[in-house]
């Protein structure tokens, strides 16, 4: 049984409705009433750099997108906490306040959590709401990494709700358990259809 705040849910339903809508979150986690679109609060410091970060497991590539209107590739940096702590270092030198955002995936939210923990503004999208143009085909991690620092500095990003440390430990141990119960079933399946 799951308990996502809002209702308790049993954990087949949840994975039917994953299967059912073709999306990897539940409804009730898509629900306008659960999002967490936090109101990013004004720069105290008055000159504010927007970071876009593309993580994965070996690296992050980063983008800055100034004020003036420039979106600049900064590099690719390990993807190691003190690693991100140096870049931050870097950027606030000039006393500019520096917010950060990046794409929900595998790598988990640890990073975001590492950054509101110092008190920096962090926030992290669904890969799937970022807009993105029809004619837009070429994806890299520099280009990943300025769209996500442009459009952050133009307001137009839709935020997930980061869960502490423990939610996402009941999360994935709720994630084991269900595979285990469907793994009979799967494989019964796939006998059948190799019969």
């Amino acid at each position: 049984v799951v308990d996502d705040g809002w209702r308790v849910r049993g954990l087949r339903s949840v994975r039917t409705e994953r299967r059912a809508t073709g999306l990897g979150l539940p409804r009730f986690l898509r629900e306008t009433s659960n999002q967490c679109i936090p109101m990013i609060p004004p720069s105290t410091s008055g000159i504010v750099k927007w970071v876009g970060l593309d993580v994965h497991a070996e690296t992050i590539a980063v983008a800055v997108a100034d004020p003036s209107g420039e979106v600049r590739s900064y590099g690719n940096i390990p993807a190691h906490t003190h690693a991100l702590d140096r870049l931050h270092k870097r950027l606030t030198a000039d006393g500019s306040e520096v917010r950060y955002v990046y794409e929900a995936g595998p790598t988990g939210f640890a990073l975001c959590r590492h950054l509101r923990a110092q008190g920096i503004i962090c926030q992290v999208v669904c890969p799937s709401l970022v807009p993105k143009r029809a004619s837009d085909r070429v994806k890299t991690d520099r280009r990943d990494a300025g769209k996500l620092a442009r459009l952050f500095r133009a307001g137009e990003l839709t935020f997930v709700h980061v869960p502490d440390a423990t939610d996402e430990i009941i999360r994935d141990v709720g994630r084991a358990r269900t595979d285990a119960v469907e793994a009979p079933d799967r494989e019964d399946k796939a006998r059948n259809e190799s019969a």
